[in-house]
């Protein structure tokens, strides 16, 4: 990326030092028969004061780094399908308590995953139910809406959570990813083409970002993916303010600012195009973004942007080809996620259209059958990824815990959750590891038609090994099976 200004070595300052959260499940002083504790300590990726470690060679401390404005669990019981969600806020009342219990969880199985984000608000990802909490009122609801890019995600837990006993999780290690900033136009929103211009701030609380960002838009009107030529590159530094990439510098991150459009012979019909933005930071080993986010395209050649009501989609990974049975190329590019999304969580080019999500029940014409692939040779002790699709007619059979997929791969524990919403959440956990490339998880599909390739937007939240370090591999939709439906 030639033409991009590098700084020095990264320098860090720290307004307060916060120690870790402390959370569990149960502990609420009610007479809740099969309950129990569950103590979890979290710890953040450091560049100095290094008090924990891992594989990856990351040290950890108890500082909450200036790019955390909200801190979300999620808590998926694997039997019972339960889950919940929870959004911790920057404040003194949250963030100086550091403990508290979630409460009303039952024992068995519990997958417990925790992320951290840029806004005050986090992520609900289809899950409905907010986590109890013990003392009361510590945090708030999940959102629907909420951007979903982490800038600092952890790899989940997986825990036995023993009835009528104080249980220990373990340590939640959040490790800093790349995110974005100051999008113009924001997802949703709208641009005068042909040749839209498109502005972003790639940044990293931690590392510095990459110089390999590629943008690109991808027309599914044509079936086609345009780059997005830079017309100005830019190093911004938070902490020595020359300039600063997010407003005041109150992030603390470093990163790219990029302003590009479309080269002249590629002109953009009008219609909706998405966003793909992919590059990573130079941790060790580096954890790379793919995110996708849609936009319309208005006729015209200025580039004055206005808001439309379009919905947003994160971290867009490969669909699938239609009836008889095919499988899709693996991307080009994966995503290595830390933890989905991003961030692994959260990966590579598909074929995606996005709009408002539609709620009307049609009648069932066709029967089919998803599969999801990791087409890289890995073994893997996590894989969590969450998969939208907002424009299929139909959609995967039951809703919530009684969803109809089902694990393909030898693991310990499984969590997978269907929304009402059309998004599909799975969590898979091997403590050995399971090999890839593999088909990973099977759905059943109903719908008055079979679907279609860019009806699906796959989000990969997270991969790990087993020694822990970060696996950067990508989830796509590799088959799609389709015969009359017989109701």
């Amino acid at each position: 990326m030639p033409g991009v200004r590098r700084r020095g070595k990264l320098r860090r300052t720290v307004a307060a030092a916060l120690t870790a959260f402390i959370c569990g499940c149960g502990g609420s002083g009610e007479d809740l028969a099969g309950t129990a504790d569950l103590g979890v300590r979290a710890v953040w990726e450091q560049p100095s004061l290094v008090e924990a470690s891992d594989a990856s060679g990351a040290v950890f401390g108890p500082i909450i780094p200036r790019s955390v404005l909200a801190v979300r669990f999620l808590a998926l019981h694997e039997q019972s399908g339960e889950a919940c969600c929870l959004a911790i806020l920057r404040g003194p009342a949250t963030f100086e308590t550091r403990a508290f219990f979630l409460t009303r969880l039952p024992s068995g199985p519990v997958t417990l995953r925790a992320d951290a984000y840029p806004q005050r608000a986090a992520p609900a990802d289809g899950i409905a139910t907010t986590c109890s909490t013990d003392p009361p009122g510590v945090g708030v609801a999940c959102t629907e809406g909420a951007d979903p890019l982490p800038t600092f995600t952890s790899v989940p837990l997986s825990v036995t959570v023993l009835p009528n006993e104080r249980n220990d999780a373990g340590i939640l290690r959040f490790l800093s990813t790349p995110f974005l900033i100051e999008r113009d136009p924001e997802p949703g929103g709208s641009v005068l083409g042909p040749r839209p211009r498109i502005a972003m701030t790639v940044v990293d609380g931690l590392h510095h970002v990459r110089d390999d960002l590629r943008v690109s838009l991808f027309v599914p009107s044509l079936g086609q993916e345009v780059d997005v030529l830079a017309d100005s590159l830019e190093r911004c530094d938070d902490r020595s303010g020359d300039p600063e990439c997010s407003e005041d510098g109150e992030l603390d991150v470093t990163g790219i600012r990029f302003e590009g459009r479309p080269a002249p012979g590629d002109a953009v019909p009008a219609g909706v195009a998405v966003v793909r933005v992919h590059t990573g930071n130079d941790a060790d080993p580096p954890r790379d973004l793919f995110t996708s986010y849609p936009i319309e395209v208005l006729p015209g050649d200025t580039t004055t942007t206005t808001t439309t009501t379009l919905s947003t989609t994160t971290t867009v990974v490969p669909t699938t080809t239609l009836l008889p049975p095919t499988t899709t190329l693996p991307p080009p590019t994966t995503t290595t996620l830390p933890p989905t999304t991003t961030t692994t969580l959260t990966p590579p080019t598909t074929t995606t259209t996005v709009g408002p999500v539609t709620t009307t029940t049609l009648p069932a014409a066709v029967f089919c059958v998803l599969r999801f692939s990791v087409p890289e040779s890995e073994s893997l002790a996590t894989l969590n990824f969450r998969f939208d699709y907002p424009l299929a007619e139909g959609a995967i059979v039951g809703t919530g815990p009684d969803t109809s997929c089902r694990t393909l791969v030898a693991v310990d524990s499984s969590a997978i959750l269907n929304g009402d919403v059309k998004r599909l959440i799975a969590s898979l956990t091997s403590q050995n590891g399971f090999a890839t490339p593999a088909d990973v998880v099977e759905c059943d599909y109903k719908g008055p038609t079979p679907p279609k390739a860019g009806d699906f937007v796959l989000v990969t939240s997270s991969a790990t090994r087993p020694d822990s370090t970060p696996a950067p591999v990508s989830v796509l939709v590799s088959t799609i099976g389709c015969i009359p439906a017989s109701n």
